[in-house]
């Protein structure tokens, strides 16, 4: 009878322990899930910022460019000369 108490006293302490483990398996979802939410919040909030500084900085150079047509359009050319030049020192 001693046989049969200890397996169901074992049997006891299984399921509490599954119950237990259920619990903490559900508990770290939920935190998980609030992990993943903060973070697509901030990266939310972190592409906005980018998008708005790349706006401005557009807007910046479409007004100097603006200013300065021949200027800039001498700059063009010699960042393309140079980036051809480099690119060419790549097949030597």
């Amino acid at each position: 009878m001693a046989d049969r108490t200890d397996i169901d006293r074992l049997r006891n302490q299984v399921d509490m322990l599954r119950e237990q483990l259920a619990d903490l398996t559900d508990e770290a979802g939920h935190e998980a899930e609030r992990y993943r939410a903060r973070a697509m919040r901030r990266m939310r909030g972190m592409y906005g910022q980018a998008r708005h500084y790349a706006t401005d900085a557009g807007d910046q150079m479409g007004r100097q460019v603006g200013r300065h047509p021949i200027t800039s359009l001498l700059v063009a050319f010699a960042v393309g000369i140079a980036l051809g030049k480099l690119l060419d020192l790549d097949r030597s």
